[in-house]
C-alpha cells in the first residue's frame, strides 16, 4: 500500500521526483504483462496515462497471484478509496466502478459478482477494505 501511495504522491506533485516516477511507470507499461492493458480505457485513450484527472483509468494492476491472469484498470480516485477504508464509507463506494480482465478479456467487475473471492486471491490488497465495506 505504502508503494501505491508513494508513486501516487509523487505524480501528483510538483517535485524533483515526478519526472523519475513517470519514467519508472512508462517502463512498467512497456512490459509485457502489462502492455496488452493500455487500450481505449487506459489513461487519456490514446495509451498514455492522464495525471491532470483524477478519474482517468491511469493505474494497471496485476494479480497478485503466481500464474494469474487477472488485471485491473483504476483510477487515482477509485484506488485510493479502495486502499482506504474511511474514505470508502464517507463516499459509499462503488466497488464495481474499475475495469476488469480475465486474460485479454475484459470482463468488468458488474459481470463479475465475486468480488470477495477475487480480492482475496488476486488483488489481496483490497481484501480487508472490500470486507469492511461489505459489513
Amino acid at each position: 500500500m505504502a508503494r501505491f501511495q508513494c508513486i501516487l504522491q509523487a505524480i501528483v506533485s510538483d517535485n524533483s521526483h515526478q519526472q523519475l516516477v513517470n519514467n519508472i511507470y512508462h517502463h512498467y507499461l512497456q512490459d509485457k504483462r502489462v502492455v496488452a492493458y493500455v487500450n481505449e480505457f487506459f489513461g487519456d485513450g490514446a495509451a498514455n496515462p492522464d495525471w491532470s484527472d483524477k478519474n482517468a483509468n491511469n493505474f494497471i494492476l496485476l494479480s497478485a497471484r503466481q500464474g494469474s491472469h487477472w488485471a485491473m484498470l483504476v483510477s487515482q480516485n477509485q484506488l485510493q478509496q479502495m486502499l482506504d477504508i474511511r474514505l470508502a464509507q464517507q463516499v459509499n463506494m462503488n466497488w464495481h466502478d474499475f475495469y476488469l480482465y480475465q486474460g485479454q478479456e475484459n470482463i468488468g467487475p458488474a459481470n463479475y459478482h465475486q468480488l470477495d473471492e477475487l480480492f482475496q486471491h488476486h488483488f489481496i490488497l483490497f481484501a480487508s477494505s472490500y470486507q469492511f465495506c461489505q459489513q
